[in-house]
């Protein structure tokens, strides 16, 4: 899940985290409450705001106000003041955390950990992230928990992540209180225990649900993807997709990415695939995109013939974000070969089934332009070979029947 910046802080209770042991950690030049002059750097126009609470907030920072350099930071980052200027924002933060403010700090993680106005490091995230915990910042404590479920910075750790995730919840952070009962549903990171994640459950659902009321679509999404797995509340897809639209509606990608499944499977509303294309469609809006999204939504395109030009977009994103996905790569050949650019769709094609020697459709889809280009002994050799490694492949893992893909295959042979 992409980390919403506005609902991190919206649900950061301010907190007296207990003593933990240093790890690598962000170490503040000073903690002190008025930056020293020559650290101030350049003045800061003050008119560009037009609210006469923010230019006094503003002016304070200038004078080297430490927790205002952090709330200036906090509204260049929200576009107060014109654009919105995460490059600023960087630099009042980073200033801030210097001299000891652990709500810039945790601020600057998110930046790091998301990759916005500095690289991504995940890494110099959780660096911040513990600074902040250490500060009694529950918002940071659940942003290190993601880290550590994730592996992404540090050493994946399920027992360090559920720690983390325990002291966010605690001080009242409902996402937190949602994943951690998820790790106790799951058995991860701790024992398995189903009524130890009835309550975290049933705590999450008070919780996201006033911050729903209040407007957040982050926590109206969590509220939808609760009803589908029953958690806490009563396991109702119908609820689930309606609770979903109305995040959609308030802007949700990760909604929209979910509602398309529901339409996709036909899951608490009418099966529609068009609808669940629309909304994946929805979904990949955006830079971070993952690379099994844009592939699905290229497969279901090409599947239904529909829109190749805008299937082709997708899977090429798809294949430059994972060159090394043979399912991916077959995806983008089985478009070129349905646009009649026959000899890269073959040089695509075999390269998938290099990255992929178990998958049956790769072999099948070979065949089939192996037959367009009138090799048809090599067409009949990966034919057979497909209808071997469809049998070999789990039900789970495939999208029609068995019968009817077997068939498929069997009708081309001739059998």
């Amino acid at each position: 899940m992409r980390r919403i910046m506005a609902v991190v802080f919206a649900v950061a209770v301010l907190a007296t985290a207990p003593a933990r042991s240093a790890e690598d950690e962000f170490v503040p030049d000073a903690t002190v409450d008025e930056i020293p002059p020559a650290e101030r750097g350049a003045e800061l126009d003050c008119s560009r705001f037009d609210e006469a609470e923010l230019r006094t907030i503003c002016g304070r920072a200038n004078d080297g106000d430490v927790l205002a350099t952090a709330g200036l930071a906090q509204a260049l980052l929200a576009g107060l003041g014109g654009a919105r200027d995460v490059d600023g924002a960087v630099t009042l933060l980073t200033r801030a955390a210097r001299f000891g403010n652990p709500d810039a700090a945790l601020m600057l993680g998110s930046l790091y950990d998301a990759g916005e106005g500095v690289a991504a490091n995940p890494a110099e995230a959780a660096r911040y992230y513990r600074f902040a915990a250490r500060a009694g910042r529950p918002a940071a404590d659940f942003a290190l928990a993601m880290l550590y479920e994730g592996g992404r910075g540090v050493t994946q750790d399920f027992a360090a992540a559920a720690r983390h995730y325990r002291v966010a919840a605690d001080a009242g952070h409902g996402i937190a209180q949602l994943f951690l009962g998820r790790m106790y549903r799951a058995g991860r990171g701790v024992p398995a225990d189903e009524a130890l994640a009835g309550a975290r459950f049933r705590e999450a659902a008070e919780t996201l649900a006033e911050l729903a009321e209040a407007g957040s679509p982050e926590a109206r999404y969590l509220i939808g993807t609760m009803y589908l797995a029953g958690e806490g509340v009563p396991q109702d897809p119908h609820q689930a997709a309606a609770e979903l639209a109305q995040a959609v509606d308030q802007g949700s990608r990760e909604a929209a990415s979910v509602l398309g499944d529901l339409y996709d499977d036909g899951r608490g509303v009418e099966r529609d695939r068009d609808e669940a294309i629309r909304f994946w469609e929805m979904a990949l809006d955006r830079d971070d995109a993952p690379a099994e999204d844009l592939n699905r939504v290229a497969w279901r395109l090409v599947e239904q013939r529909a829109d190749l030009d805008r299937a082709l977009r997708w899977a090429r994103r798809a294949v430059a974000l994972a060159p090394q996905d043979g399912n991916i790569r077959d995806t983008l050949a089985w478009i070129l070969f349905h646009q009649g650019a026959r000899e890269e769709a073959l040089r695509e094609q075999e390269v998938a089934v290099r990255q992929m020697p178990e998958c049956w459709e790769c072999a099948d889809h070979l065949g089939d332009m192996y037959a367009a280009g009138g090799r048809n002994d090599d067409a009949r050799s990966q034919w057979e070979r497909a209808l071997a490694l469809l049998e070999r492949t789990p039900d789970a893992q495939l999208e029609h029947p068995r019968e009817r893909l077997r068939e498929r295959v069997t009708r081309k042979l001739g059998r």
